[in-house]
């Protein structure tokens, strides 16, 4: 089936449903750690009693034994001085988001619960639809991309198969997060800038477009969509050179971030995220006074930022084949450096320099700012699934330039068989602690855990 067809008819589309398909399989029937627990809570109360705040919510009220101490069971909980009542720590625009559906079902009448016994059916609905239709909309622009650099149809599946689906991104597909909405918000609007082609123009539909992907991705996950906004907005400044475009790219962006606003400060009388607002987590039982697990854990800086990247939890040891990537994105640079006279060799380096900037600005900021827990109780490095679809492409940008090399093919494909296959076993462990799994292909990795 030819990619050139009616876009609802592409194979990129038939791509797309069956990894809608695939992702419906494997989603999450329990809700199992503290982060989607912390987001379901709010969803639920806001869903089905009106309100953000998570008081009456029965694991808000639970109170465990942990190390010791007595604690509250919800450790993504913080207080709010302003109203007295507690809350869940994610930021609220994605939660709003996530509500629509099951307020709507609240309202005619159906009884259901996100968190508590019976939750399996409208837990998986509520992540497939919203979450897993995300993940499905990103493979699609991956695919239609394969299809304008690779010739046949086939091999433009496996590639994306193995590229794109040798990443974090899909393991994280199938529960309720914040990076997988991120990531594909941050592809989409790489791809409406025309940025895999090194485009020279942009139509003001696609600008404001992609301006809106990009402020969404900013209140639901401020690391990866608040450095890529301001690396596309750079981009079009420097690259395009267009304020047309640019104003239409923050004309889009400003719905979502006025939502963000105006809900943020309602709540907390500040637009920042709460993680940025002094004394939330200090309430009696709080479970931040008595840490436990991997928030105990106190690695050198000077390595930590190295073992996100290389370790048993690191980006290029999960996901190898986004080694590749690397040097596409190596390469891209430096032919623009050598062609600096040549529009289109000078194109696809600023993007790839733009795509660079992000990267090394993450890696630097978690590694170097951020607690040294990898994330807590999770699969590999979720902090960098933001960036992981456009690293990928450029593995995909690598096969269209040295496919013609067996031995390349053969790297690729091993690389790429071997990050599909741990991606695929992290579906179900997405919130394991990773030292505590025994799962062999796991247990082959714990000489690299590095601490």
């Amino acid at each position: 089936m030819s990619d050139k067809r009616h876009p609802l008819l592409s194979r990129a589309a038939c791509f797309a449903l069956a990894v809608a398909a695939v992702l419906l399989l494997f989603t999450h029937r329990v809700a199992e750690s503290q982060n989607d627990i912390s987001r379901l809570v709010a969803v639920e109360s806001l869903a089905l009693r009106g309100h953000f705040y998570v008081d009456d919510s029965p694991e808000a009220q639970r109170i465990v034994e942990a190390g010791g101490h007595r604690v509250h069971y919800l450790i993504d909980m913080v207080y709010n001085k302003r109203d007295g009542h507690f809350y869940s720590s994610k930021p609220p625009v994605l939660t709003l988001i996530l509500a629509a559906v099951p307020a709507l079902l609240h309202a005619l009448g159906l009884r259901f619960t996100l968190t508590g016994p019976g939750s399996a059916l409208p837990l998986v609905l509520l992540t497939w639809v919203f979450i897993g239709w995300a993940s499905a909309g990103a493979f699609y622009a991956f695919r239609r991309k394969a299809g304008d650099l690779i010739e046949r149809p086939m091999v433009a599946d496996l590639v994306t198969v193995l590229a794109l689906g040798g990443t974090l991104f899909l393991s994280y597909s199938v529960t309720v997060n914040h990076h997988t909405p991120t990531a594909a918000a941050i592809l989409g609007a790489f791809c409406l800038l025309g940025m895999p082609q090194a485009a020279r123009q942009v139509s003001d539909r696609r600008a404001a477009l992609a301006g809106f992907l990009m402020g969404l991705a900013a209140v639901i996950d401020i690391g990866p969509g608040f450095i890529y906004s301001i690396a596309f907005g750079l981009y079009i400044l420097f690259y395009l050179r267009s304020w047309r475009t640019l104003v239409f790219f923050g004309l889009g962006s400003i719905p979502p971030l006025a939502l963000h606003c105006a809900m943020q400060y309602s709540i907390w009388g500040s637009i920042l995220p709460v993680q940025m607002i002094k004394g939330t987590k200090d309430y009696p039982l709080s479970y931040w006074h008595n840490r436990a697990g991997s928030d105990t854990w106190h690695i050198a800086r000077t390595r930590y930022w190295l073992l996100t990247l290389f370790s048993m939890r690191g980006l290029f040891v999960l996901s190898p084949v986004l080694l590749v990537g690397v040097a596409g994105l190596a390469a891209d640079v430096a032919e623009g450096l050598r062609g600096r006279r040549d529009p289109e060799r000078a194109g696809r380096a600023f993007v790839a320099l733009t795509v660079l900037f992000g990267i090394v600005f993450l890696v630097c900021y978690i590694g170097l700012a951020t607690p040294t827990n990898f994330g807590g109780d999770c699969y590999g490095m979720r902090y960098y699934v933001g960036f992981m679809p456009l690293l990928a492409f450029y593995a995909l940008r690598a096969w269209s330039r040295w496919s013609a090399s067996r031995a390349f093919r053969l790297a690729f494909c091993v690389l790429g068989a071997i990050s599909l296959l741990y991606a695929v076993l992290g579906m179900p462990y997405t919130w394991a602690e990773m030292d505590a799994l025994t799962h062999p292909l796991i247990e082959l990795l714990k000489p690299l855990r590095g601490f």
